[in-house]
């Protein structure tokens, strides 16, 4: 009954109310994707401001109907930097197999909101089962994320990370092992001693799904060098199964003490505890970061500078 009126508001209005109507639009579809409101979505997503098109996109992925993943994959590739970047996201939260290629080369872009974002939206894809993870592409993105956790930005390596840990244990126990062996399982060992503890968190989800006296001893370690609260606390839970991802959330970042509060195009990172993952992100043109799978639960998001804090 909400979307009528809403399509109705959002076709009128030019206030800076009109994303926030689209992002309740958006809530609404995910119980009722009706094709109209998809339709003017689209629309706003390729010829509106920034704000407005973020928030189509955001809606979009609410929806997470298969013709409009393909409309966004375009997006990736040939959109301004805030809508590939937003693309990006949605296509993973949409699980959107047809899109794995492009997020793939997205990774190694030199934009650390794009390549981050791409590098997440792999994992979610990957750990939703929706794509095949034993043919050549997989063992191309497998190593494409590797490759980022050491050598990408701050975000990408983060993202990454957490990717690879979530692949791993979405994978039978026996072929998990045969996905990193040698140069592949000596790149992941190397994350225990990344200068950022992100990473490092990342990383304990890996080395909690994978069997062996390496990762064994590369726990200890970490539990021995990092007295983080999060890092003991992941390390206790690192051979735990993942929590299933179930509800979504927007965060909306703000400054107290800025006339405009919003903090925008900014680095942050969201730490569930649930299943120990880390998504490191930038927020949106809105102040939002927003994920359409979150686990229950406590949730930790700070801003990348104060990491190190944790």
């Amino acid at each position: 009954s909400l979307i009528a009126p809403l399509v109705a508001m959002i076709e009128i209005d030019t206030t800076p109310a009109r994303a926030e109507a689209i992002r309740a639009l958006g809530a609404a579809l995910r119980g009722s994707p009706e094709p109209a409101a998809r339709k003017l979505l689209r629309e706003l997503a390729r010829a509106s401001s920034p704000r407005v098109a973020v928030a189509a996109i955001a809606a979009l992925a609410a929806a997470a109907q298969p013709d409009d993943a393909t409309y966004l994959r375009t997006f990736v590739t040939e959109a301004p930097s805030d809508r590939r970047r937003a693309a990006a996201w949605a296509l993973g939260e949409m699980h959107d197999v047809g899109s794995v290629a492009v997020l793939a080369t997205a990774v190694e872009n030199h934009d650390d909101r794009l390549a981050g974002d791409a590098a997440w939206a792999l994992g979610e894809i990957y750990a939703s089962g929706t794509a095949a993870a034993t043919d050549a592409t997989f063992t191309a993105v497998i190593d494409r994320l590797l490759y980022a956790t050491r050598h990408a930005g701050w975000a990408a390596s983060i993202d990454a990370t957490s990717a690879v840990a979530r692949i791993l244990a979405a994978q039978p126990v026996t072929a998990r092992a045969l996905l990193v062996t040698g140069e592949r399982r000596a790149t992941l060992l190397s994350l225990q001693f990344h200068k950022s503890r992100l990473v490092r968190l990342a990383a304990i989800r890996v080395y909690g799904a994978l069997a062996g006296d390496d990762m064994t001893r590369a726990l200890a370690a970490l539990a021995r060098d990092d007295a983080s609260t999060q890092v003991q606390e992941a390390v206790k839970a690192a051979h735990t199964p993942p929590v299933a991802r179930t509800e979504w959330r927007t965060f909306y970042v703000v400054d107290p003490g800025a006339d405009d509060a919003a903090v925008r195009q900014e680095p942050y990172f969201v730490l569930t505890p649930a299943d120990g993952l880390v998504w490191a992100t930038y927020t949106d043109a809105r102040g939002h970061l927003t994920s359409e799978h979150v686990p229950p639960g406590a949730t930790v998001v700070g801003s990348a500078s104060r990491a190190s804090e944790l």
